[in-house]
Formats: structure tokens, sequence, C-alpha cells
């Protein structure tokens, strides 16, 4: 049998109000952090897409279900009848946590085109494998955005730093994906529009 609350729980109606309010002061203050970054992002991946490149995508394992859900962003037109935007998600031997940097490279050399971009999330600072993703897609003259999160210095940064970089100020875990969620869907909304009508540079 459950426990009762504590006296001095708040009630079930101001937690649902926390949140609310927290995930909207969370947006607001990385609106302006993330604006410029955006724009930057969108523009990489229209130049590609526009130079019959594709979008690369490669995640974390926290992550990956966030790769699907920008591929179908990326396929899918939001407000309007489109043609669908080529995207691919890395195969998962390509950053796991056990893969090795042959495995990262070959993948690369495998699907990579030099007019590609590769998109990278992770629920932190770069993995790794992550890390070692982009330094070889950038050795392939490939553009790189990264998609990273946390509040204290990553512990490990790639070789190269990437082209751009969107992150997100914050170490909760829910907030971060909600937050990141909501990034990918700005940046596939901009790519959208920049490519067929409805945003100006």
């Amino acid at each position: 049998m459950i426990d009762d609350a504590p006296s001095d729980a708040p009630p079930t109606e101001a937690l649902i109000t926390g949140h609310f309010r927290s995930s909207i002061d969370a947006k607001i203050n990385h609106a302006e952090l993330l604006q410029l970054p955006l724009a930057e992002a969108a523009n990489l991946i229209t130049e590609s897409l526009l130079h019959e490149g594709k979008l690369l995508i490669a995640t974390d394992a926290m992550s990956s279900p966030l790769a699907d859900l920008m591929c179908r962003g990326m396929q899918h037109g939001r407000e309007m009848a489109r043609p669908g935007l080529p995207s691919l998600v890395l195969p998962a031997e390509a950053w796991g946590t056990y893969s090795s940097d042959e495995t990262a490279q070959r993948a690369l050399q495998t699907f990579c085109h030099e007019t590609d971009a590769l998109l990278t999330i992770s629920c932190g600072s770069l993995t790794t494998s992550l890390a070692t993703t982009v330094a070889t897609a950038q050795t392939y003259g490939i553009g790189v955005v990264t998609l990273t999160s946390g509040t204290a210095q990553p512990t490990r940064s790639p070789p190269y730093p990437p082209e751009v970089e969107l992150h997100i100020e914050s170490d909760d875990q829910y907030r971060v994906q909600e937050l990141q969620l909501f990034v990918l869907f700005c940046l596939s909304d901009l790519i959208e529009k920049t490519l067929f009508g409805g945003v100006t540079q």
C-alpha cells in the first residue's frame, strides 16, 4: 500500500502548474540563446540539400527516438504538401557505447557524400563515439551540427569543433529532451520554409 503523501507536499495542481511554468521559462530562456545557432544550423543543412546532399543523423542511446522524429520531420511536410527531404539515421553500431573509432569511420565511408550534413544528438556532452563521428565527418568535409546539453564543461570535445552547436543549458534530462524535441521541430520547420517558401533570410 502506498503511504499517504506528507502533509507539506504540494497539491497535484501546484505540481502540474509548476511543470508548465518550468517548461515555458526554459523555452523563453533558450529563445535568444539558440536563435542565431538555429538559423545557422538550418542554413548549413539547407545548403547541403540544395547541393543534392542528405542529412545524416547520429545519436547516443537515450536520444535515438529524437533521431527518428527528426527523420519524420524531414520526410513529411508540416503545413504543406512537399517532396520528402533525404535523411538517414546512421546504424547504431556507428555510435554505440561499445563501438570503435574504426566502426564510425566505416559507417561514414559507406553512407556519406561530401555534400552531406551531419546532425548529432546527445543527452549531455558528446560521447567518445559521437566525438569520433564528428571528427571523421569533418575530415570528409561534411558540415556538422551538434545538439548537446549540460551546465558543466564537457568531459571530452571532438578534435575539431562542430561548425554549429545547439546547446541546452540544463542537466534535467526530462527538460533536456523536451527542449531538444522543440529545437528539432524548429530546425525542420526552418529548413522546410527556407526551401519551399515562408521564411526570409
